[in-house]
């Protein structure tokens, strides 16, 4: 396979993964939204954040048994269990780079061919120094493609359950809150500036076991 085919089926699985994020993870559109739009994420860190914990299910493992722990609820440390559990789950992350301000990659060429698409709204806001605000609308047309083209994929609906998982995680925090609670992570904090954040399985694996037999 050609580069460039390689590069485009890369795109166009990321831009999957973002529609299906905005699905789960966004609020319900209100009135000042357009008319077609049905979920809004209304921040680039909010969204970035939340798709680094969907590429990192063992990041995502470990705030739901912070949940569990903190909540007293067994519920989420099922969750945990269940993902840590996943066969694919060793093969199955998505690495991101750390940059100045966390986990980040160039979403635009993914959001372009969902906008193309007319599967969702950008609809950005912009000051005097560039895009003061990053506005994501899933359309009615986006939540029809997902529901008759994505539903019952064994891939895509692995990316929906992470989604619905990391929408449980503060889900009014801005993406401000969200990058600190990510940052509180040692091994995320301490990923130097330009390199792969670390896949942190074991780590967890270890501890949601600790848990589990705590609370037997």
């Amino acid at each position: 396979m050609r580069a460039a085919e390689r590069r485009s089926r890369f795109c166009q699985a990321d831009a999957v993964r973002l529609l299906l994020i905005l699905s789960e993870v966004g609020h319900a559109a209100t009135e000042s939204d357009p008319e077609n739009a049905t979920k809004v994420i209304d921040s680039q860190i909010a969204f970035l954040a939340r798709d680094f914990w969907v590429r990192y299910p063992d990041y995502l493992a470990d705030e739901l048994i912070d949940m569990a722990i903190a909540n007293g609820e067994v519920e989420h440390l099922e969750q945990a269990e269940r993902l840590l559990d996943d066969p694919t789950i060793d093969f199955d992350w998505l690495p991101m780079v750390r940059w100045k301000n966390g986990a980040y990659w160039w979403m635009t060429d993914a959001i372009a061919i969902l906008v193309s698409n007319r599967l969702i709204e950008y609809l950005p806001k912009f000051s005097a120094n560039g895009v003061a605000q990053h506005r994501y609308c899933l359309t009615q047309t986006g939540e029809a493609f997902i529901n008759s083209e994505l539903a019952g994929v064994g891939e895509f609906d692995a990316i929906r359950t992470r989604a619905e998982l990391a929408a449980l995680i503060d889900p009014s925090a801005p993406g401000t809150q969200l990058k600190v609670k990510q940052y509180a992570v040692e091994e995320y904090a301490n990923t130097t500036q330009g390199s792969t954040i670390p896949s942190r399985l074991e780590d967890v694996r270890l501890r949601a076991k600790k848990v589990r037999e705590e609370w037997i």
